[in-house]
């Protein structure tokens, strides 16, 4: 009789000893919100906010209320392949990039594409671009031809042939513009061709050709008088200088001498 009253004596303070056991988790609810894989998801809650943020492969943001579990849709602009440069002009507010298939048209104060452009619209390569400070004068070279856009009304001014060209840029006043185009012939030495072209309808002002070991671009001297380059002549290192966009000089220097000229 007395193990009995002991035995439930223990049972009556078991049952009265608190429980440690996990408070069982439901699902309160399950929606589809994204049509590509969730990258990353983070809270955002402060003040009488209780919201989540999720960013997908869908190339989207949602806000979602998870007090209601309602979304706002946030569609981020992108362009389909990598930007291999961006041209800003602050003034106008606007930027523009460059891809291998196609230009961006940027607003720079509220981040948004405003349109994507390109001669060709499939097969388009682009390798060269240069924006005017003003903004309305875009030149590219796309599929080994150059094009002369009005930017605003998206108008192509000038088109001609010109292959292989890796660097565009205007002149100090902005009448002229330069394309530096890499030639290589299988058993002869590259060399670079240059070309000023009037703006805006592309009439040729003069061309330089010059032998090289490897493309390296061409700069415009501080004081605007000089277009130099580096290049080869019975395989001595050169200066390619150009007076006032007129006469060519080639300035023998020696290799020591060359090794800081791409960082004009």
């Amino acid at each position: 009789l007395l193990l009995l009253l002991l035995l439930l004596l223990l049972l009556l303070l078991c049952s009265c000893a608190p429980s440690h056991a996990p408070a069982p988790i439901f699902l309160l609810s399950c929606v589809q919100g994204h049509y590509g894989r969730i990258i990353q998801m983070c809270s955002l809650t402060e003040g009488k906010w209780n919201h989540a943020v999720t960013s997908s492969m869908d190339r989207t943001i949602k806000v979602w209320d998870l007090s209601t579990i309602l979304e706002d849709v946030h569609p981020l602009d992108r362009q389909e392949n990598e930007i291999l440069s961006v041209l800003s002009c602050e003034v106008q507010g606007m930027a523009v990039t460059m891809t291998r298939s196609g230009m961006g048209l940027w607003d720079l104060r509220t981040g948004r594409l405003l349109s994507t452009f390109s001669r060709a619209r499939v097969g388009a390569v682009i390798t060269a671009s240069a924006l005017s400070s003003d903004c309305r004068t875009l030149v590219m070279a796309e599929s080994d031809h150059i094009y002369v856009w009005n930017l605003r009304h998206r108008a192509i001014l000038f088109s001609g042939r010109e292959p292989d060209v890796l660097q565009i840029l205007f002149s100090p006043d902005e009448q002229r513009f330069l394309t530096s185009s890499h030639k290589t012939v299988p058993g002869s030495q590259p060399s670079i061709l240059v070309v000023a072209r009037s703006l805006p309808f592309g009439d040729i002002a003069w061309t330089l050709e010059f032998s090289v070991r490897k493309f390296l671009p061409v700069v415009i001297t501080t004081d605007e008088h000089y277009l130099v380059s580096r290049g080869v002549i019975s395989s001595l290192p050169v200066l390619i200088l150009r007076w006032d966009w007129g006469w060519t000089r080639r300035q023998t220097r020696r290799r020591s001498s060359l090794k800081r000229l791409p960082a004009l």
